[in-house]
């Protein structure tokens, strides 16, 4: 009795019901430590984190396997993090949660999981054209064509892209690399939690201050609609990719142009790197370096 009672409480705290699941979730718990071994140098599993977890679930995304399967993965990803905390809690006194869970969760990595994976695209990245995508856009609505602007111009995540309120725009300022006069926003609802401006074009800028002006102080703008019109205007202009994040990837092409470019601020790769990390709001630089292969 003293052993069903200890494995219902096991049961209980990780989410595992069953056998067949118990399995399920160990074969990707071994995947999952063979990349991060293999690919991130990582020797110690028990320090696996959130950031792990992203790059991982990313790399899955690359693979092309399905949506379904790759919801899967990542709910026993995410279960990974109770094992962890129990096993360190039993073995060090103490524990504390490692983030996996959380980059399991996370709404903008899903999002670009069900844009590329439920859309059959062959693999993710930046818009071979994304002028032509946001002149399609244009066709459908200003205020899609808005928020994909913040994201091509500024970096935004979509969710970041999707709200903005008269109390986040800044301004006109001087980029201090660069020296191009751009307006300013500033993101608090962010992932992490990480406070941070991003900078757009000032044509861009003036064009959300008075759509946010005439929606009585906050342009917000639904994710779902949005990313339909985003594949709508992929598709007009002869794009493979699909997904709102494209655009993301983009900006982090544009800016590393422009910040090692010969003439500009001439920064060495490894800075610039380390900048636009900051601008996008990563965790760590390594992450940048995803978005300009």
């Amino acid at each position: 009795m003293e052993q069903q009672a200890d494995s219902t409480r096991l049961a209980e705290r990780t989410g595992i019901h069953s056998y067949q699941y118990a399995r399920d979730c160990k074969d990707t718990w071994h995947r999952f430590a063979r990349f991060a071994r293999s690919s991130l140098y990582l020797r110690d599993m028990s320090k696996l984190d959130g950031w792990h977890a992203e790059v991982y679930l990313r790399s899955r995304i690359r693979d092309g396997i399905s949506y379904a399967c790759w919801k899967k993965e990542a709910a026993q990803v995410g279960k990974l993090d109770n094992a962890l905390y129990d096993w360190k809690a039993r073995t060090e006194g103490k524990a504390q949660p490692s983030g996996i869970r959380m980059a399991a969760l996370d709404p903008e990595l899903r999002s670009l999981a069900r844009e590329t994976l439920a859309a059959s695209a062959k693999s993710f990245g930046h818009f071979a054209n994304p002028e032509l995508v946001m002149a399609c856009l244009n066709k459908a609505g200003n205020i899609f064509a808005i928020t994909a602007g913040i994201q091509y111009e500024g970096g935004a995540r979509c969710r970041e892209a999707c709200r903005v309120t008269s109390e986040q725009l800044l301004g006109i300022a001087v980029d201090s690399l660069t020296k191009d006069r751009t307006g300013e926003v500033l993101l608090e609802d962010t992932k992490g939690g990480k406070v941070r401006i991003i900078r757009i074009g000032v044509p861009l800028y003036e064009r959300l201050e008075a759509e946010i002006d005439r929606s009585g102080g906050c342009l917000q703008v639904p994710m779902g609609g949005y990313s339909k019109a985003v594949r709508r205007a992929a598709e007009m202009a002869g794009e493979a990719l699909r997904g709102t994040h494209a655009f993301r990837y983009c900006y982090a092409r544009n800016r590393y142009r422009a910040l090692t470019a010969y003439g500009g601020p001439g920064l060495s790769h490894e800075a610039a790197i380390q900048q636009i990390s900051r601008e996008m709001g990563h965790e760590r630089a390594d992450i940048t370096h995803l978005y300009l292969r």
